[in-house]
Parts: structure tokens; sequence; C-alpha cells
């Protein structure tokens, strides 16, 4: 395991929510000379960037790499529109939509992790 640090936390299914509706998306193909294909959200209040890269998930095997990803929130639920009782919810992102969605997954399934600082 890795040690983030007292300050660092998943991001909860709101904060996505909000990053999904505060920024402009568009597919960056290689990332600041990176190679590393994913989405780019600019704020539409400050012009601040993040990057999501493509990093795939997992079911049996890697899946998507390099046109999707989904990030797990910290936000444990169900929404009652998922086919499975124990469920997180997650952001998924993916070329050509350019969007990020929330919404519930199967707590077995590898999702990656993207960690956010407490203010």
């Amino acid at each position: 395991t890795v040690n983030w640090g007292d300050n660092w936390r998943l991001p909860t299914r709101e904060e996505f929510l909000e990053l999904a509706r505060e920024c402009e998306w568009k597919i960056a193909s290689d990332f600041g000379g990176s190679g590393v294909a994913g989405l780019v959200g600019i704020s539409k209040k400050n012009k601040n960037v993040i990057f999501l890269p493509f990093c795939g998930y997992a079911k049996a095997t890697v899946e998507a790499e390099g046109t999707a990803a989904t990030y797990w929130t910290s936000t444990y639920g169900y929404d009652g529109t998922s086919a499975y009782d124990a469920a997180s919810y997650h952001a998924r992102i993916s070329n050509p939509s350019r969007m990020v969605q929330v919404s519930n997954a199967a707590q077995e399934m590898g999702r990656n992790v993207r960690g956010v600082v407490n203010k």
C-alpha cells in the first residue's frame, strides 16, 4: 500500500460531479509530450487544468487502456439503478464522449484512484 499522507483522500461523488460540470473537456492524445492519452479539464472559473489519463479499468483483465478509464470515489452507495447490491460510485471518462459520468459499480471491479488534497 501507499501512504498518501494526512491531507490526501479520494474525492467524493459530489466532487466528481462538480468537476464534470465546472470544466470544459477536451481529448489529449499526447498530454504534454508524455505519450499518454486522456481527458483535459479546463476550469470555467479560473482556467486551472486537470488531466485524467485513459488508463483503462479491470475486470478479468485490463480493458479500454488508451480510450477510457474509471476512477473510484469515496462514496459508497446503491442508487437503485445498479445491478449490484454492494456498490460504490465511480467516475467514467471516455473517448469520444469527452465526458465525466458518475455511476455505480461493483466493488470488486478494478478501478483507478486519483487522490485529492484537502485545502
